[in-house]
């Protein structure tokens, strides 16, 4: 078995370090961080992070400086915590996002510089908003696509037919004839009123005057009012018992008549006397008509003063 000299392992040994130094320090250099790269940690709250997760990088204005650390969900939204290299000036009013990394659906938070002179230091809080991607963008627009599209089906349907698309037309122009109608209508209205305001106003004064004249005057003469309803029911009374009367003379008149007929009594002989039986009918017939009088003219009769 061939012996190694010492030389050859110490280059060989040699070579395996310098390797080992060249991966770390490339894998450093390949992430744009530095040995720094926790000395300024910056926190950033969002309502939605699209599937963002830890590891994933953060830029600042297209730049990579460093990476998400952790992610907590937090009262107030999600929170996302980032690790940036020490040389990163953020200003206060920087706006931060969350954006697509490619095509995949990857993710990266990407701070948008503003133009304040104060600086974030470690422990600053950014509140960001989440940007749909391209991904998200395609899942909305094939939502619009088919919403579009069953509002095409649905038109379709509804203008199939011509004579259907007749009558709309025709309630349409009915519809619109209607609109003008009314507009005009109502600007007569309005243009009468003004025109007529003060009349309106006046009649409305009128009106209201009146009433409290005549409430006035009721509350004034009720008393007269009063009284003359009292003197009519009165006077009603006195006709019913006048006529009561009247009939019960009419019915002994029309015994005695009977009787006479009847050549009843002594009566009936009186009456064979022919001046005394017309002075009788006459009599009769002067109370009849006086009867009947009464009861078509009874304010001949009978005065009644209201007031």
């Amino acid at each position: 078995m061939k012996k190694v000299s010492a030389t050859t392992e110490f280059i060989v040994g040699l070579t395996v370090i310098i390797a080992l130094l060249i991966l770390i320090f490339g894998t450093i250099w390949m992430g744009e961080i530095g040995f720094r790269k926790d000395r300024l940690v910056i926190n950033a709250v969002f309502d939605d992070i699209g599937g963002l997760q830890e590891g994933d990088p953060v830029t600042v204005a297209g730049l990579n400086r460093g990476i998400v650390r952790r992610i907590d969900l937090t009262d107030s939204g999600v929170l996302v915590v980032m690790g940036l290299i020490t040389e990163t000036y953020l200003p206060v009013d920087s706006e931060v996002s969350i954006q697509n990394n490619g095509m995949m659906g990857d993710k990266l938070v990407d701070f948008n510089l503003g133009d304040s002179r104060t600086y974030a230091e470690t422990g600053h809080t950014f509140y960001g908003k989440y940007s749909p991607g391209i991904m998200e963008a395609g899942d909305q627009a094939q939502e619009l696509i088919t919403h579009i599209e069953n509002l095409v089906i649905a038109v379709e349907q509804t203008f199939a037919s011509q004579h259907r698309q007749q009558q709309i037309d025709s309630i349409l122009i009915n519809l619109q004839g209607a609109t003008r109608n009314a507009e005009v209508l109502t600007a007569d209205a309005i243009e009468l009123i003004r025109t007529n305001q003060e009349h309106i106003e006046q009649a409305v004064t009128n009106v209201r005057d009146m009433t409290a004249d005549l409430k006035n005057l009721v509350e004034t003469r009720r008393p007269t009012v009063d009284s003359t309803l009292s003197g009519i029911n009165d006077v009603t009374v006195q006709v019913q018992t006048i006529m009561t009367r009247i009939d019960s003379l009419t019915l002994s008149l029309n015994e005695i008549a009977n009787k006479i007929n009847n050549g009843d009594g002594l009566v009936s002989k009186v009456l064979d006397d022919e001046m005394l039986y017309q002075d009788l009918r006459t009599a009769l017939h002067n109370l009849n008509e006086l009867v009947i009088d009464v009861q078509k003219h009874p304010r001949k009769y009978l005065t009644v003063e209201l007031f």
